[in-house]
């Protein structure tokens, strides 16, 4: 994992510690954690809805890179959407 940045808010201990699931599964702290080819290792993501809007939300830690796409609908479609929407960005800045 990348060190955290000199005035960072938090001790680089604390971002693993956030990132690192405590139960070998894949979910820590709100984050689910994947190993992907275009974060360089894991990735992170959480998503979710208020049942208005919908957000999603990738963080590539290795890569010092995040997307985030939100809509102000819900539902099926607003969580394809912006998957898709999501992926082409990452497939466009990342995955070359």
């Amino acid at each position: 994992m990348q060190r955290s940045r000199a005035g960072s808010l938090l001790k680089p201990e604390t971002l693993v510690k956030l990132h690192t699931p405590s139960d070998g599964g894949n979910y820590a702290c709100g984050w689910v954690v994947v190993k992907r080819s275009w974060a360089g290792g894991n990735a992170l993501m959480h998503n979710g809805s208020n049942l208005m809007w919908y957000a999603v939300m990738w963080l590539a830690p290795e890569k010092n890179f995040s997307v985030v796409v939100a809509t102000n609908i819900a539902g099926p479609g607003a969580e394809q959407g912006c998957d898709e929407v999501a992926a082409a960005m990452i497939q466009h800045w990342l995955a070359k």
